[in-house]
C-alpha cells in the first residue's frame, strides 16, 4: 500500500571511494540535504506532503516498524 501512496526516496552520502556516486547524483543529494537536514543528522527520515513541506523528522532509525508505520498513518489521516 505504501508504494501507491507514498514516493521514498534515498540520498546516500557514502564515504568510501570506491562507493561514490556519479556527480549528478551526488549534487541532487547534497541539495536534499541543504533542503531538509541542515542539522546533518544522519539517518534522518523525512515525510513530506506533496508540496515539499515536512511533515515529520525521525532521527536515527525506528526502533518499532509497527509503530513507525502506524506514525505515518496517523499523520496522513489527519490531513485528511
Amino acid at each position: 500500500m505504501a508504494d501507491s501512496l507514498l514516493v521514498l526516496v534515498n540520498a546516500d552520502f557514502p564515504r568510501n571511494k570506491k562507493n561514490q556516486l556519479p556527480k549528478a547524483v551526488q549534487e541532487q543529494n547534497e541539495m536534499l540535504a541543504d533542503r531538509y537536514n541542515t542539522q546533518g543528522a544522519f539517518p534522518l527520515t523525512v515525510l513530506l506532503d506533496e508540496n515539499g513541506k515536512i511533515l515529520k523528522t525521525w532521527d536515527g532509525l525506528p526502533k518499532d516498524a509497527t509503530a513507525f508505520i502506524q506514525d505515518i498513518k496517523n499523520i496522513a489521516h489527519a490531513r485528511n
